[in-house]
């Protein structure tokens, strides 16, 4: 029995060891590419598809340095109010660069807030505000992103429900 096991074992490692260089066998080398024959050579060349159509210039990347941060709570709602308004004027394709600058400023709000020495219930204000304000521009993103109309109508009461609260909060 013990002869069998190791019998097998070597049997085993011996066709392990094949394993990595392969039986020997090569593939056949890949076929070099037909000729074109002569009808192929006097037809006329396939058309090419039209470009794709233009990138949207206004929706490129951003990173933290392309916004200026605000200097003070008070600034930062001048700054979202302002995002809001060219968000609103409703031309998609130019709320791409506002979106994407006031999701940065969103989230730098209750560090700002913080900051500047805001009481508990007021940094939460600024913190409940923020979050509802970012869920309705991101839904309006989304939309954007599809190439679809936002509806603007359908969040415009939150944002303006979500921008006094934060005016309330800085001007406190």
């Amino acid at each position: 029995m013990a002869r069998s096991v190791s019998t097998t074992l070597c049997a085993c490692a011996l066709g392990a060891s094949l394993l990595p260089a392969g039986c020997g066998v090569q593939p056949p080398p890949p076929a070099a590419p037909a000729l074109p024959s002569k009808a192929e050579e006097k037809a006329p060349a396939p058309s090419v598809s039209a470009p794709a159509a233009a990138a949207d210039p206004d929706d490129v990347p951003i990173t933290l340095a392309d916004v200026k941060r605000p200097a003070d709570l008070a600034e930062a709602v001048v700054r979202v109010k302002t995002y809001h308004d060219a968000i609103a004027a409703g031309t998609p394709t130019k709320a791409h660069r506002p979106l994407d600058e006031l999701n940065v400023v969103l989230k730098w709000l209750p560090g700002i807030a913080m900051e500047g020495g805001v009481s508990d219930v007021r940094l939460a204000e600024v913190e409940g505000g923020a979050n509802r304000l970012k869920g309705l521009f991101d839904k309006m993103h989304g939309e954007i992103d599809a190439t679809k109309t936002p509806d603007y109508a359908a969040v415009s009461k939150d944002v303006d429900v979500s921008v006094a609260q934060l005016e309330g909060a800085a001007s406190k």
